[in-house]
Protein backbone atom coordinates (compact mmCIF):
# COMPACT_ATOMS: atom_id res chain seq x y z
CA UNK A 1 0.00 0.00 0.00
CA UNK A 2 0.99 3.44 -0.64
CA UNK A 3 2.54 5.51 1.95
CA UNK A 4 1.57 9.23 2.23
CA UNK A 5 2.42 12.36 4.78
CA UNK A 6 1.41 15.73 5.20
CA UNK A 7 2.14 18.67 7.62
CA UNK A 8 -0.69 19.79 9.77
CA UNK A 9 -0.75 22.90 11.75
CA UNK A 10 -0.29 22.55 15.65
CA UNK A 11 -4.04 23.08 15.97
CA UNK A 12 -5.77 20.68 12.94
CA UNK A 13 -3.13 17.95 15.02
CA UNK A 14 -4.64 18.36 18.15
CA UNK A 15 -8.20 18.49 16.81
CA UNK A 16 -7.79 15.23 15.10
CA UNK A 17 -5.76 13.55 17.43
CA UNK A 18 -9.02 14.20 20.20
CA UNK A 19 -11.55 12.64 17.23
CA UNK A 20 -9.33 9.86 16.96
CA UNK A 21 -8.93 9.03 20.91
CA UNK A 22 -12.54 9.31 21.27
CA UNK A 23 -13.59 7.15 18.53
CA UNK A 24 -10.79 4.94 19.19
CA UNK A 25 -9.56 5.24 15.83
CA UNK A 26 -5.69 5.24 15.04
CA UNK A 27 -4.54 9.04 13.47
CA UNK A 28 -3.97 7.00 9.61
CA UNK A 29 -7.40 5.32 10.29
CA UNK A 30 -8.96 8.35 10.73
CA UNK A 31 -7.31 10.41 8.27
CA UNK A 32 -7.86 7.61 5.20
CA UNK A 33 -11.44 7.70 6.50
CA UNK A 34 -11.43 11.25 5.75
CA UNK A 35 -9.71 11.14 2.44
CA UNK A 36 -12.07 8.03 1.34
CA UNK A 37 -15.40 10.00 2.05
CA UNK A 38 -14.10 13.24 0.52
CA UNK A 39 -13.42 10.88 -2.67
CA UNK A 40 -16.54 9.92 -2.01
CA UNK A 41 -18.68 13.29 -1.93
CA UNK A 42 -16.41 15.11 -4.54
CA UNK A 43 -19.13 17.49 -4.76
CA UNK A 44 -17.71 18.99 -1.32
CA UNK A 45 -13.97 19.85 -2.82
CA UNK A 46 -15.18 23.37 -4.25
CA UNK A 47 -16.77 24.10 -0.69
CA UNK A 48 -13.74 22.65 1.32
CA UNK A 49 -11.01 24.49 -1.16
CA UNK A 50 -13.59 27.87 -0.65
CA UNK A 51 -12.95 28.13 2.84
CA UNK A 52 -8.97 27.26 2.26
CA UNK A 53 -8.14 29.69 -0.52
CA UNK A 54 -11.51 32.00 -0.57
CA UNK A 55 -13.85 31.54 -3.25
CA UNK A 56 -13.37 30.08 -6.57
CA UNK A 57 -13.86 32.85 -9.08
CA UNK A 58 -14.92 31.54 -12.88
CA UNK A 59 -12.05 33.28 -14.79
CA UNK A 60 -13.68 32.33 -18.23
CA UNK A 61 -14.74 34.62 -20.67
CA UNK A 62 -18.50 35.07 -21.67
CA UNK A 63 -17.75 33.57 -25.24
CA UNK A 64 -16.14 30.60 -23.39
CA UNK A 65 -18.99 30.22 -21.25
CA UNK A 66 -21.57 30.71 -23.86
CA UNK A 67 -19.71 27.76 -25.43
CA UNK A 68 -19.75 25.12 -22.53
CA UNK A 69 -23.24 25.66 -21.93
CA UNK A 70 -23.89 24.79 -25.16
CA UNK A 71 -21.13 21.97 -25.23
CA UNK A 72 -23.34 20.52 -22.17
CA UNK A 73 -26.58 20.44 -23.90
CA UNK A 74 -25.40 18.78 -26.78
CA UNK A 75 -23.81 15.92 -24.05
CA UNK A 76 -27.44 15.74 -23.03
CA UNK A 77 -28.49 13.77 -25.80
CA UNK A 78 -25.91 10.61 -25.24
CA UNK A 79 -26.91 8.29 -23.00
CA UNK A 80 -23.25 7.54 -21.71
CA UNK A 81 -23.88 4.58 -19.66
CA UNK A 82 -24.95 2.93 -23.09
CA UNK A 83 -21.79 4.16 -24.32
CA UNK A 84 -19.64 2.71 -21.51
CA UNK A 85 -21.40 -0.32 -22.25
CA UNK A 86 -20.74 -0.71 -25.85
CA UNK A 87 -17.23 -0.66 -25.15
CA UNK A 88 -17.13 -2.93 -22.20
CA UNK A 89 -18.82 -5.56 -24.55
CA UNK A 90 -15.99 -4.37 -27.23
CA UNK A 91 -13.38 -5.69 -24.70
CA UNK A 92 -14.49 -8.50 -23.45
CA UNK A 93 -13.92 -11.83 -24.67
Amino acid sequence: MPRVSCTLSTATWGVLENYAEEWSLSLSSLARLAIRDLLNNPERVPALLAETYGPIEDERTPAQRLNGERLMRQMKIFDLARVADDLQGETSP
